[in-house]
């Protein structure tokens, strides 16, 4: 099981996937539609409900999630990770032009600022440093790492040990 960090980590990297692919929620929802029906996840609502368990969120919800809910948005984030995985090497491939890159890290860096600034609570102080385009652009590159490490195969084993492991801080 994942703790709070966990659970704030991994909705990030949610949210990490809508900045990068604009039809990343709808793809997130048809996949858990697909994958993960057996668990209840039958639609946005449900999905939603699943994600407010991170406390840095403006709505949140104090329900535990199962372990089954809890892997399914791993394996979740895994297979999304996957999918959009020729714009993850893109973004950290370093053969291209460093102006070109650095735009791109840009753009990326203010779709996540817009998402988290509608979805989080903002009198956190974990959501008030987003703020700040410095730390927001290294938190980016973070999320954008932790996404190429779970993609592909074993990808699931080693995002939960990350999410874990972030218990022990």
């Amino acid at each position: 099981m994942i703790g709070r960090h966990g659970l704030q980590q991994l909705d990030l990297l949610m949210t990490t996937i809508e900045a990068l692919d604009f039809s990343g929620n709808e793809a997130m929802v048809a996949t858990l539609r697909q994958n993960y029906a057996a668990l209840g996840a039958t639609g946005r609502v449900e999905f939603w409900k699943w994600r407010t368990g991170n406390p840095l969120r403006r709505i949140m919800r104090r329900t535990r999630l199962k372990q089954a809910q809890v892997m399914a948005m791993v394996g979740l984030v895994c297979d999304m990770a996957a999918r959009i995985y020729p714009v993850l090497h893109q973004l950290v491939s370093v053969r291209e032009d460093q102006s070109l890159a650095d735009a791109r890290w840009m753009r990326l860096t203010k779709r996540l600022q817009d998402l988290i600034q509608q979805r989080m609570n903002p009198k956190r102080a974990a959501m008030q440093k987003f703020a700040d385009d410095e730390h927001a652009l290294a938190m980016t590159k973070q999320m954008v790492r932790a996404l190429v490490f779970s993609a592909g195969p074993g990808g699931e084993q080693r995002l939960l040990a990350s999410l874990q492991d972030g218990m022990r801080r």
